[in-house]
């Protein structure tokens, strides 16, 4: 697809999510975050479960390994995760 993957990591600002978003629209990088939690976990809590709209679609998430790039921010960017996308898929396609 061309697209950039983002794995945010351990970040549950979501106002970080909303500028990883907002800097990425300004470059004109086409990208799929995993996972978005902006919508999601900015939601009221009213006593009652509820899933909200929002996320990562699972489509976007599925079509990620077609991705141009994968970029894991910070020391807790899931390493583990990155070293299995790595081992197992990078320069694979």
């Amino acid at each position: 697809t061309g697209k950039l993957n983002l794995i945010p990591g351990c970040d549950f600002n979501t106002g970080d999510y909303r500028e990883y978003k907002r800097i990425l629209k300004e470059f004109g990088i086409p990208n799929t975050i995993l996972a978005d939690i902006s919508d999601t976990f900015d939601s009221p809590c009213d006593g009652s479960y509820h899933i909200y709209a929002g996320g990562t679609k699972l489509d976007d998430a599925a079509d990620s390994i077609n991705g141009k790039a994968t970029i894991a921010i910070g020391p807790y960017a899931t390493p583990k995760t990155f070293g299995w996308v790595k081992d197992n898929y990078s320069g694979k396609h």
